[in-house]
């Protein structure tokens, strides 16, 4: 062979070896390069755990809502086998069961039990954190990969992605859930995020069975926790299915998926269903239609009955009103609980049609739009830094429909809790709007790195600065409620078990059954009740409250009488006022609750 036949041959090796290499270096490796960041991940997940430990212990406060207090009933059930009270309609029976495994392993006392509450919570908020990071590593190689797709030599600037991941994360685990607040958000926010990253590996082309059997595994533990995953998982096996190049063979593990979801959630729907005496994956959304959307609905709200209009059936289990005015209501139930109106309220709606009227379900959904702005005004710098980001991108901004995988379930999430304006909340959006910005700024990063990346690391800094703001509002304000208490040698404030220590003191026994005037800032606060082991048969609604309490005392004896025949031991009420001592009532301790028991709780004649 000649030499010039070698050097071409030569020359050409070189050439081929030079674009492959050109090629290596434009490809992200399997496993990112991650050790100079390190130091930044671990910092930030000690920060984490700090903020969590802190929200955990919101100052001491040792508060639980109601719908804390009914979980926590539903965990007795589970524990003590109580199936009756178990299969209940409208809260789901994952979180009770965890709270059940929690509390019969540490059999805490009725003083500590809110603060093994907490470690629980605490618990499962590292598993958020587990979670988010599994999401957002995913998220990262999709980035890069499509960057070096893109022929960019702008390399993805991780300290500033991971650090707007980083406060993503805390405003929307901690500020808009909370480590403290009893309820299942937390791990369902766990399972969206999971759910997400696997999202992503699907759309990049992994269709290996794993990731869809764990596809659907978590979408039903999700389902099992609250009641929205059910019709979301089908949304996301769509996605799943649309996002996928090859169809045919992406359809057998989609049916994997489905299958484990089924699998896994079968047990509880058949339980349910045969309580119930009808095919049912829960009531929680005909309960929250009947509420905010039924032309029955009346001034009183949720939960005391409503009045069916024409068409709307009537009630199997009605409510007693022992007194017109002020209204005064009785309620009695086969199952188990502290405030056994809340312990499950489809109970109560037994009976009831939902028919659609239209021009209601209309006025509702415009109700709860206006609701998002509050929303949305929370998240201002996550918005105006997308904003920015597509205007800098000009035409090329369109882009950002690539993350309609992400972008698509969340905003099937909020349109479904549009049925209701009391579900435009923080806490239960909270899980679902990751995936929404998460998406949004993947794209826009991937935009950006080829032009104009000098935009995102002070953008990031700055939306990162401004979403942590809030938190550190409120993280100040535990601190320096926790060091008031430190001072005063409190240490926490558990008003809840001194109303219980004092209702046992005052001779009643566990099972008795107690009466409530509730006032409008504590409708949602019975948790004593449930230390005490007693249960609240016969409540005031907040409305009638003030009347009550600037009633003459005929017209209050009339009241106490209703109390009283409806059996109770003793009627608790929350911030009475100074002149409520004269008629019997006992304030306890240096709490706002008062408590009216024996001799002075006697019908009038």
């Amino acid at each position: 062979m000649s030499r010039i036949a070698q050097a071409e041959i030569a020359g050409t090796i070189n050439t081929q070896q030079q674009s492959v290499n050109r090629a290596k270096r434009m490809q992200p490796s399997a496993r990112p390069k991650s050790g100079s960041l390190r130091p930044f991940l671990a910092g930030m997940f000690l920060v984490s755990l700090a903020i969590g430990i802190l929200s955990a212990w919101h100052g001491g406060v040792l508060s639980v809502g109601d719908d804390g207090v009914s979980y926590l009933d539903l965990s007795d059930a589970w524990r003590n086998h109580d199936w009756l009270t178990a299969a209940n309609g409208c809260w789901s029976p994952a979180y009770p069961v965890l709270l059940a495994a929690t509390l019969g392993v540490s059999r805490p006392s009725a003083f500590w039990e809110p603060v093994v509450i907490r470690g629980l919570n605490l618990l499962l908020y590292v598993g958020a954190m587990f979670s988010f990071a599994f999401f957002w590593r995913e998220l990262t190689r999709s980035v890069e990969r499509h960057t070096a797709t893109m022929g960019t030599e702008n390399k993805l600037p991780r300290r500033s992605w991971f650090l707007l991941g980083f406060a993503l994360f805390l405003f929307f685990a901690v500020e808009f859930i909370g480590v403290n607040l009893v309820s299942p958000d937390l791990a369902l926010f766990s399972c969206v995020l999971l759910v997400g990253g696997i999202m992503v590996r699907i759309k990049d082309g992994s269709l290996g069975w794993g990731p869809f059997a764990w596809l659907g595994a978590v979408c039903a533990i999700g389902y099992l926790m609250k009641a929205i995953m059910f019709p979301l998982t089908f949304i996301f096996l769509g996605v799943a299915f649309l996002t996928a190049d090859d169809k045919r063979r992406i359809l057998p593990r989609l049916a994997l998926a489905l299958a484990v979801f089924i699998l896994i959630s079968a047990p509880w729907i058949l339980m349910l269903s045969q309580a119930k005496g009808r095919l049912t994956y829960s009531d929680v959304g005909r309960l929250n239609y009947l509420w905010f959307a039924s032309e029955g609905f009346n001034d009183y709200g949720y939960p005391f009955p409503w009045k069916p209009a024409p068409g709307e059936g009537t009630p199997v289990h009605p409510m007693r009103d022992l007194l017109a005015s002020p209204h005064v209501f009785e309620f009695r139930a086969p199952f188990r609980g502290s405030y056994p109106l809340w312990d499950d309220p489809s109970y109560w709606y037994e009976g009831a049609k939902v028919p659609i009227h239209l021009r209601q379900q209309l006025r509702t959904i415009v109700n709860a739009l206006t609701g998002y702005p509050h929303v949305v005004e929370l998240q201002s710098a996550l918005l105006v830094g997308a904003i920015f980001l597509m205007l800098a991108a000009g035409p090329r901004a369109k882009r950002v429909l690539k993350a309609w995988y992400l972008i698509l379930p969340a905003v099937t999430a909020l349109t479904l809790y549009a049925i209701s304006h009391g579900l435009v909340q923080n806490r239960y959006t909270a899980p679902f709007l990751p995936l929404l910005w998460a998406g949004l700024f993947a794209e826009l990063y991937v935009l950006h790195l080829k032009e104009n990346s000098r935009l995102l690391r002070p953008l990031s800094l700055a939306m990162a600065i401004i979403l942590s703001i809030p938190l550190a509002v409120d993280l100040s304000y535990n601190l320096r409620q926790t060091a008031r208490n430190v001072h005063a040698r409190t240490f926490f404030d558990h008003y809840d078990a001194d109303v219980a220590d004092y209702l046992q003191k005052a001779g009643l026994h566990p099972g008795d059954s107690l009466g409530y005037l509730q006032a409008p800032e504590d409708g949602t606060n019975k948790y004593w009740a449930r230390l005490a082991k007693m249960t609240i048969v016969a409540d005031m609604s907040f409305q009638d409250v003030p009347a009550f309490w600037g009633a003459d005392r005929t017209s209050q004896a009339k009241v106490l009488a209703a109390f009283h025949d409806a059996g109770v031991q003793a009627v608790v009420a929350y911030r009475a006022p100074s002149s409520a001592s004269s008629t019997g009532w006992q304030r306890v301790g240096r709490s706002d609750y008062y408590v009216l028991t024996g001799g002075d709780l006697v019908p009038a004649h």
